[in-house]
């Protein structure tokens, strides 16, 4: 039980930085649009989403998986 936490929190804490790294790259083009809307940045603007939403998935899938565990281990 201890190594399936341990995994989880180092597979969470990944997930959250993969998050804010997304954050970040998010901003980065959001000031970078404002200054010249006439240049296009889109592979930049994919990037940052792809990243936010792949750090979601993980998050999300190591929730589940803990609470499937708590739930097996009642019954």
């Amino acid at each position: 039980m201890e190594v399936i936490i341990k995994l989880d929190t180092k597979v969470r804490n990944m997930s959250l930085i993969l998050i804010l790294i997304a954050v970040l790259i998010l901003i980065i083009w959001t000031i970078l649009y404002l200054n010249s809307p006439k240049r296009e940045l889109q592979y930049l603007l994919y990037l940052g989403i792809a990243l936010f939403l792949g750090g979601i998935l993980v998050f999300t899938r190591i929730q589940f998986v803990l609470w499937a565990e708590k739930r097996v281990q009642k019954s």
